[in-house]
C-alpha cells in the first residue's frame, strides 16, 4: 500500500517514531505516509522527532483541556467550553 519496507518500519519504530506493532490503524497509515513524504523531502530524523515530541505535547494538552471543558448541545451541534483561568 505504502511501499515501505519492513526495515524502514523496524527503524522508525526504534526511533520512536511509529509505534511498535505488526498492524497500523487508519491514523497510523496518515501518520506513516507523511513520515515517508518527510524522508523522500530529506528532512533529517532529529528534525522529525523534535516535531514528534511537540506534536504529543500539544496533542496532550489539548486532551487535558477537552476533559476539562463542558459540553452542551444545541440540535445537531456541540458545544466544548474550556474553563476559565483563574484571575
Amino acid at each position: 500500500m505504502l511501499a515501505i519496507s519492513e526495515q524502514q518500519l523496524r527503524g522508525w519504530q526504534r526511533q520512536g517514531f511509529i509505534p511498535a506493532s505488526e498492524s497500523f490503524s487508519f491514523s497510523d497509515l496518515i501518520a506513516l505516509r507523511a513520515l515517508q513524504k518527510l524522508r523522500e523531502s530529506r528532512i533529517p530524523s532529529k528534525q522529525i522527532g523534535r516535531a514528534l515530541v511537540s506534536l504529543k505535547q500539544e496533542r496532550e494538552a489539548i486532551r487535558h483541556m477537552a476533559t476539562r471543558a463542558t459540553r452542551d448541545t444545541e440540535g445537531v451541534d456541540l458545544f466544548m467550553e474550556s474553563p476559565r483561568a483563574p484571575r
